[in-house]
């Protein structure tokens, strides 16, 4: 099926397409590993949403923590696992999972006909994994990424510099993210923002639009 997916020419300017990073393009994996010793699931759960809002995270994922050790020193320190260096590194390096099916032949279908982007809160650990294993350095025109930008989405001030960068009328963006605050946000500053996950969610998306056939 993923194969057979075709953009659609649009009969006036084609807009910009801007896609999030994890759970859209990519799968993102659990981070409750950091925690061996603890099996509840509902504490697991509890924990792993702390890490989401967790200061630390928010910091690397912001490009003011500029290494890894440091991250994981101030990780540690405020959520508490025990895990040493080397298997916060590993469980951290997966938090980047595999590729949705149809994400590559998605992009290299609208790449031809469609200017694209990617908008992501993440890491350059993360970033650099997607970019140079997962193969999407090919398909973006331009990337943001949190760390570069020294600010996270959902703050209005990166839809704002994204804006200052390409020159775009927002209207003109269609902006596709997994988090319901990242697109009211970006509704906000006038983009065509829609709330969708990775895999069927985004093509089923994406034809409703007449985007793809």
């Amino acid at each position: 099926m993923t194969n057979l997916i075709n953009a659609v020419r649009p009969s006036g300017q084609p807009p910009v397409l801007m896609f999030d990073l994890g759970n859209l393009l990519v799968r993102l994996n659990p981070i409750t590993d950091l925690w061996p010793e603890i099996e509840n699931p509902s504490e697991l759960e509890l924990l792993a949403g702390r890490w989401s809002g967790s200061r630390a995270v928010r910091d690397y994922e912001s490009g003011k923590i500029r290494d890894l050790p440091d991250f994981h020193r101030q990780a540690r320190r405020e959520l508490g696992f025990s895990v040493d260096e080397d298997a916060f590194y590993r469980i951290f390096s997966q938090m980047i999972g595999e590729l949705f099916d149809e994400t590559i032949p998605l992009l290299t279908a609208l790449k031809p006909v469609y200017r694209l982007m990617l908008l992501s809160n993440t890491s350059p650990f993360h970033w650099e994994r997607c970019r140079d294993k997962q193969g999407f350095g090919t398909f973006f025109e331009r990337v943001f990424i949190s760390c570069e930008m020294g600010v996270m989405k959902p703050d209005p001030l990166i839809y704002s510099l994204v804006l200052q960068e390409i020159k775009v009328m927002p209207q003109n963006i269609i902006f596709f993210d997994d988090r319901k605050e990242n697109i009211n946000a970006a509704s906000n500053m006038g983009f065509t923002a829609i709330q969708t996950f990775g895999g069927d969610p985004l093509i089923n998306v994406l034809r409703r639009l007449n985007i793809i056939v």
